[in-house]
Formats: structure tokens, sequence, C-alpha cells
């Protein structure tokens, strides 16, 4: 719970004194924050692309009831293993 916080702080210091502009928003939720995937992927994404990276951090089961209110485009989260 921490680490979220920590996370929303900084996502809200990154955004003060921004002029507002339209955006088109894709939201990924993972699962996998602490595997150091989104440190490696999302700037070599947004090297390429014209797009910027939001990644939000949570459990498993947050990801799945996110991905049935249909708060995310993009969901990642660890496969079960059998």
């Amino acid at each position: 719970m921490r680490v979220l916080g920590i996370i929303l702080a900084l996502m809200l210091l990154a955004t003060a004194g921004r002029p507002r502009r339209e955006v088109e928003r894709t939201e990924l939720i993972l699962a996998t924050a602490d595997s150091g995937r989104p440190d490696v992927l999302n700037p070599a994404f947004e090297e390429r692309h014209p797009f910027s990276v939001k990644s939000i951090a949570v459990g498993t089961g947050e990801v799945l009831r996110l991905g049935e209110q249909e708060k995310a485009d993009i969901r990642l989260a660890p496969a079960r293993r059998p």
C-alpha cells in the first residue's frame, strides 16, 4: 500500500504546472510491476512511439476487478502455474 501511495504522489507531482491538453488515454494495469519489466519496456516503447505509458501497479485480484469494470485498455497479470 505504501508503494501505491508513493506512485500516486509522484504522478500528482509530475502533472503539476503542466497545461491541460486533450489526450486519448489507454490504461495499463500491471500485476507484474515487481518484475522490473515496466522499468525496461516503458522507456523503450516511448522512444519508438509518440505515446507515453502510465503504469499502475496493483495485485492480480485488482487487475481482474478493474478489467471487469472496463477501467483499463491493457491488463498484464502473471499466469497461474498448473
